[in-house]
């Protein structure tokens, strides 16, 4: 987590990242990207507005570079960015999540990243074992509970949500990760890399999107290469989840390759079936 504090937070944050924050009030979140000039992916964010101040819910790996980044635009504005490492997130996802909000006080931020309904609540380290425990038994009283990495990913893939630093990062544009709808306002007025964004939506065309897939045979694995059944190179895979009878994975296949609707195969011998672009169902 970073804090963003200052007279100009607001209207500085605005003028950084992909989302629309002007007309935010205490308690309110919205999901963003922070792009570079050319408009490429540095991180998502997730933009908390806590009143007097915001703070943002940043990738851990992209803690360094988003703040060497976003300090070299504090310029004459009245702005702080400092780090909260005493604080930690817990998410809560899912149709039924906010009925836990009837049994547990909290301070709550709706941020749905799974597509099904969600929020953050924050804690301080130490109260992190306590909360878990007392949110885990009112969701187990719900049908659900806590969820380690590998379900949380089976849970991602399968709704084809995309996630930072494996299925976009500095290589990608918001509509190639299929962010467009959900991350990027336009309307809002100028911020860094919004020109790229706006002639990609107005005038250009991209050469690949990211789509979801499923597959049978074998599992392949991030990073393998998609042919087209005459062995043309189309794309690659970026995220895998399998469980019995349902196996889903995330990849970048070219723009004339979906239009055409082709067959996809793994150098290997398992073939994939395009489900849908990510962002545009």
């Amino acid at each position: 987590m970073l804090h963003v504090t200052g007279e100009d937070s607001r209207t500085w944050l605005n003028g950084q990242i992909s989302n629309d924050v002007r007309q935010m009030s205490e308690g309110d979140a919205v999901y963003a990207l922070v792009l570079n000039i050319r408009g490429k992916i540095l991180a998502d964010v997730w933009a908390l507005d806590r009143g007097d101040f915001f703070s943002l819910l940043v990738p851990s790996a992209a803690v360094d570079t988003l703040i060497a980044h976003l300090e070299q635009y504090v310029i004459m504005e009245d702005v702080a960015l400092t780090r909260a490492p005493e604080v930690a997130v817990i998410s809560v996802q899912g149709p039924r999540s906010h009925d836990l909000l009837n049994d547990n006080a909290m301070t709550v931020f709706a941020c749905d990243d799974l597509g099904a309904s969600g929020f953050h609540t924050l804690a301080n380290e130490a109260d992190v074992p306590a909360l878990l425990r007392k949110l885990g038994d009112s969701a187990s009283a719900l049908g659900g509970g806590c969820v380690d990495e590998q379900a949380y990913e089976i849970a991602r893939v399968r709704r084809g949500v995309p996630r930072f630093g494996r299925d976009f990062d500095l290589q990608h544009y918001p509509q190639e990760a299929g962010l467009k709808q959900r991350a990027v306002s336009f309307s809002k007025g100028c911020y860094l890399g919004q020109e790229v964004v706006c002639t990609l939506e107005s005038r250009g065309k991209l050469s690949r999107k990211l789509v979801s897939l499923t597959f049978e045979g074998e599992a392949p694995a991030p990073g393998d290469a998609l042919l087209t059944e005459s062995g043309d190179e189309s794309g690659a895979i970026t995220s895998v989840t399998t469980t019995p009878g349902i196996q889903h994975a995330l990849g970048y296949v070219r723009r004339i390759h979906i239009e055409a609707r082709c067959s996809l195969r793994t150098k290997g011998s398992t073939t994939l079936s395009l489900v849908h672009v990510i962002g545009e169902t």
